[in-house]
């Protein structure tokens, strides 16, 4: 049995406070497969940086290690290093090692 299903998604950035370098968000997933409809929606704020910044947070604390990036095809394959042109990334991070 073939089943459809077809997603449209759309998000926006409502305010942002530049001092602070908030955004708030909102997201909305619709989902749809014949008659029926799922539609999920959710705002939350997001903090930005800038690679050099985000890298100083990192520093400063020493018990988080980063592993790898992703940008948004999360391609578990091609990680690559933060920069300044990335519209949004996964970090994921390991446990340190012991020394």
């Amino acid at each position: 049995m073939l089943v459809e299903i077809c997603l449209d998604s759309t998000s926006g950035y409502y305010a942002t406070d530049r001092c602070r370098r908030i955004e708030d968000v909102q997201l909305c997933l619709m989902a749809h497969s014949g008659s029926k409809e799922l539609r999920l929606q959710h705002a939350f704020q997001l903090r930005t940086y800038a690679a050099r910044q985000f890298r100083r947070l990192l520093d400063s604390v020493p018990s988080l290690e980063l592993c790898d990036v992703y940008d948004f095809r999360y391609d578990i394959a091609q990680p690559f290093a933060p920069n300044n042109e990335m519209a949004y990334s996964v970090f994921v991070f390991t446990p340190p090692t012991p020394s």
